[in-house]
């Protein structure tokens, strides 16, 4: 986990191949609106069109994977997930 990210994950589930995770925008620093990221686990990808500070929102994932990132348009990772 990084300290400064523009998002808090709030929790992660996984069950029968999918990975729920539900994520809310920082209120604190770095506190903005976050476009165009993405949640990269193994080969599978979503997409957070918009998450503004303070907003709570869900994403599925269909993957095995054992690690999960939250990446900027850019390409850079701003979050990275170990599952248990």
């Amino acid at each position: 986990d990084l300290v400064s990210s523009p998002v808090i994950v709030k929790s992660v589930a996984q069950k029968d191949g999918k990975v729920v995770v539900n994520l809310k925008g920082n209120e604190g620093l770095p506190s903005y609106i976050i476009r165009n990221y993405v949640i990269k686990a193994g080969d599978e990808q979503v997409q957070i069109d918009e998450l503004k500070p303070g907003e709570e929102k869900s994403f599925e994932i269909k993957t095995t994977a054992r690690e999960i990132g939250i990446f900027r348009p850019t390409g850079f990772e701003v979050l990275h997930i170990k599952l248990d």
